[in-house]
């Protein structure tokens, strides 16, 4: 099984440098301290034209929860065909009912508006008290991923769950561990599936963001019994 590192980015600086550095994948985000927004199309097609990997544009209409009016599903289903149309590499959404449920109507026409680009379902699975049962929801809604750290808010403390939801699972979506992850435990959730995902920001900027450590990176690259990279001098 090969090792994969999705970094969440919430800027463009943080995304080129985090390519350069030897991620995999991208998710692409606007405003990270929050848990992400969706980013500006402006900046989409940049990380799409520049970073030369897989992105994954997050897809949330405002922070908060994620109970959404029919206008804000109206919202992030405009969104998702917009990045479909530039080429993403997948959407990363979701939608919760009022009892932290998966709002299967809801999904549904996220899915329908990504066509055929993949649908991750993102870390509102956490709030959901019945995992089990929702991983099957979202099976039969096409969902593609789903990013879970298994509960908790970091994944090695819901690394039994993430185990057992990748049994449940079977190869028919894919669980990416997500939350508190780096190099002091990417190596075990690793195991798990062959992917993580995290921010590795061991720090935040002047505007309280965090901020993208290409050291900590490194450090994860490391524990994988990977290679880092050096980021670009002008990144």
């Amino acid at each position: 099984m090969g090792i994969g590192i999705e970094v969440a980015a919430g800027s463009v600086s943080d995304a080129l440098s985090a390519a350069t550095c030897g991620a995999g994948r991208i998710e692409f985000c606007s405003r990270l301290s929050c848990g992400g927004v969706t980013p500006s199309m402006s900046d989409v097609r940049r990380v799409l034209r520049e970073t030369g990997i897989p992105v994954v544009v997050l897809v949330r209409p405002r922070p908060g929860g994620f109970v959404y009016s029919p206008g804000e599903i109206a919202t992030a289903v405009r969104s998702i065909r917009e990045c479909a149309s530039r080429g993403v590499s997948g959407i990363a959404t979701g939608a919760l009912d009022e009892f932290s449920g998966i709002d299967a109507k809801a999904v549904s026409a996220l899915v329908g508006a990504a066509g055929s680009v993949p649908v991750v379902f993102h870390r509102a699975f956490d709030r959901v008290p019945d995992k089990p049962a929702a991983l099957e929801i979202l099976i039969g809604l096409g969902v593609s991923r789903v990013l879970t750290s298994g509960g908790p808010p970091a994944a090695a403390d819901g690394a039994g769950t993430i185990a057992s939801l990748v049994e449940q699972a079977g190869g028919r979506i894919e669980i990416l561990p997500g939350g508190g992850i780096g190099s002091q435990n990417a190596a075990a959730l690793a195991g798990l599936t062959g992917w993580i995902h995290g921010s590795f920001s061991d720090r935040r900027g002047v505007s309280g963001e965090p901020v993208f450590d290409p050291a900590e990176f490194g450090r994860v690259l490391c524990a994988l019994g990977l290679s880092p990279q050096a980021p670009h001098s002008d990144l």
